[in-house]
């Protein structure tokens, strides 16, 4: 096999759960590199992402990647977006993240079970970021990007 140049980004500067899955989509993105294969369709996200059957309901639409990863974040897939998606060439990339981003909101509950302010504040604005980041790359790149939501959309929801 020729060698070919390809994006790795490596482990995250903390230990976080799109860790587990690195070397697997490492491997597997050279494998789709190498083919030359057109990727049609990428689903990226967390787990809910992550344990679907893509194939089994899309696969008509030629070839679908999952580079989804359980317990994953908004920001850390922004991080790796562009060696699991961008690089890859996809015509359309379908986004589920960022209901793990307020777990962090439940230690903020106070005792009239209201959120702290600030930090549902700091929550939406790393989301903001994120998802900006990942449209803007979608844009710089030429892919359509589909951003999907399972946010509470609101404090009684």
């Amino acid at each position: 096999m020729d060698e070919i140049n390809y994006i790795k980004p490596g482990r995250y500067k903390k230990p976080v759960d799109a860790d587990a899955r690195r070397d697997e989509f490492d491997l597997k993105n050279g494998e789709v590199l190498y083919s030359g294969k057109p990727v049609d369709i990428i689903f990226a996200g967390d787990s809910i992402t992550h344990f679907m059957d893509e194939n089994l309901y899309y696969s008509k639409f030629g070839l679908v990647l999952n580079r989804g990863i359980g317990g994953d974040v908004a920001d850390i897939l922004a991080w790796r977006f562009r060696a699991d998606v961008t690089q890859l060439k996809p015509r359309l990339c379908i986004v589920l993240v960022g209901v793990n981003n307020t777990w962090e909101l439940d230690s903020k509950i106070s005792k009239k079970g209201e959120y702290d302010r600030r930090a549902t504040n700091k929550v939406l604005a790393l989301l903001e970021k994120s998802y900006r980041s990942m449209l803007e790359e979608a844009k710089e790149n030429n892919f359509t990007l589909w951003m999907a939501s399972c946010l509470p959309i609101g404090e009684d929801e």
